[in-house]
């Protein structure tokens, strides 16, 4: 079996991201492709030739890189007819994620394109969410930049701090944590120019967490809970650990199977961002895609997760029992200095990051790193030793 994976950044398909998405996409792309290699599956992946530098060669396992030097979104669906399946990891920020998929239809393995579409739209998903009686946040829909006086009403029952992000979007971007009324209207006018609609959400304090799941469509499998680092004060996602224990399972379970009920449309892996307060989990949003907790459950579960992907998205049973050996730390780090691709590279290989720094020759750079361990302890005291010997040797300035 042939298996074409198209991340869309690594692809060229997303002209304008941050560039410390970079590695995210770079971490999802690896992890999923040698784990789908391993299987025994002839395995390529699409790669656009600006970033064709940051692909570490070496640590791609009978891997086939397909260069693009010239496909869009439009004309992708050339490439993919040569292979029996293609997966998708592309964020649903612009519809692209949907839109990939409408391209692709008869040859992606992915969720079906309307449920996309629907969890794609966090106001909708969140009230679907709560006639389930699922725990949901208060939220509110935002079309556009509103007077004062609407504004008032609007938020007369949020309270800050309170949370603003784009209603359609992925992971954090455009997330905001509003503390008073002079910034809401800040950010208000200033998102305004980018997103077309908002949505103000109740801040509901706890521990950022996520479910990472396995369906066919109507059977799921859930694989791990995992840790979710969160920063408010640089805005966006730094990584996690995986997997978490001490968590009512029940709870988690009662949450997966509604979700399950409600979004059939959904299969192979996805997401389910969360918080865990004192006395309640809350449901935030749906990842309707792979996400970066991918990578640690690769490390530690017992089963390779990509069989449980492939066998789910071509419905076969994923009736297999699943345990986690230890944990694995990811994170993601900011170099606050400029590196060219050979200094970048031998940091990668000297110190075994997950990812190079990347952008070269552009400060800040970012990477991940991966660490694996038998305790939580451990494997933040490796990932800190870790950090202080590069500070130490390499005499640069890091961020994490």
């Amino acid at each position: 079996m042939n298996i074409l994976i198209i991340e869309g950044i690594i692809a060229g398909l997303v002209e304008h991201f941050e560039a410390n998405i970079l590695p995210e996409a770079l971490s999802m792309l690896m992890s999923l492709s040698n784990d789908i290699s391993r299987l025994g599956y002839k395995t390529s992946i699409l790669v656009h030739k600006k970033y064709l530098d940051f692909i570490p060669i070496s640590k791609l396992k009978n891997i086939t890189v397909i260069k693009n030097t010239g496909y869009n979104i439009n004309s992708i669906r050339k490439v993919a007819t040569k292979y029996d399946y293609t997966y998708v990891i592309a964020p649903e920020s612009d519809g692209l994620l949907y839109k990939l998929l409408i391209i692709l239809e008869g040859l992606h393995i992915n969720s079906d394109p309307d449920t996309i579409a629907r969890i794609s739209d966090k106001f909708r998903v969140i009230n679907d969410l709560e006639k389930t009686g699922i725990n949901v946040p208060k939220t509110l829909y935002l079309e556009k930049y509103r007077s004062e006086r609407e504004l008032q009403y609007i938020i007369r029952n949020l309270e800050f701090p309170m949370i603003i992000k784009p209603s359609i979007g992925a992971g954090c971007q455009g997330l905001r944590i509003i503390k008073s009324k002079e910034e809401l209207r800040n950010n208000l006018r200033k998102l305004s120019v980018s997103y077309k609609t908002l949505i103000l959400q109740e801040y509901i304090k706890g521990l950022p967490a996520s479910i990472s799941v396995v369906s066919d469509g109507v059977h799921y499998k859930i694989l791990s809970i995992n840790r979710q680092f969160i920063k408010f004060s640089e805005i966006g996602y730094w990584g996690g650990y995986t997997p978490i224990r001490g968590i009512s399972l029940k709870v988690i379970e009662n949450i997966v199977r509604k979700i399950s009920r409600l979004c059939s449309g959904l299969k192979g892996y996805f997401g389910i961002d969360i918080i865990i307060s004192k006395d309640k989990v809350y449901v935030i949003e749906i990842n309707p895609r792979l996400t970066v907790s991918y990578i640690g459950i690769s490390k530690t579960l017992s089963v390779n997760p990509a069989k449980l992907l492939l066998k789910s998205t071509l419905k076969r049973n994923v009736g297999y029992e699943i345990s986690h050996q230890g944990i694995a730390y990811f994170r993601k780090i900011r170099f606050n200095d400029q590196f060219s691709r050979d200094s970048a590279f031998k940091i990668y290989n000297l110190y075994k990051l997950y990812t190079p720094p990347m952008p070269f020759l552009s400060s800040p750079a970012y990477a991940f790193i991966l660490v694996t361990g038998s305790s939580f302890r451990k494997t933040v005291k490796d990932f800190r030793d870790l950090i202080k010997d590069m500070i130490k040797n390499l005499r640069v300035s890091i961020t994490t």
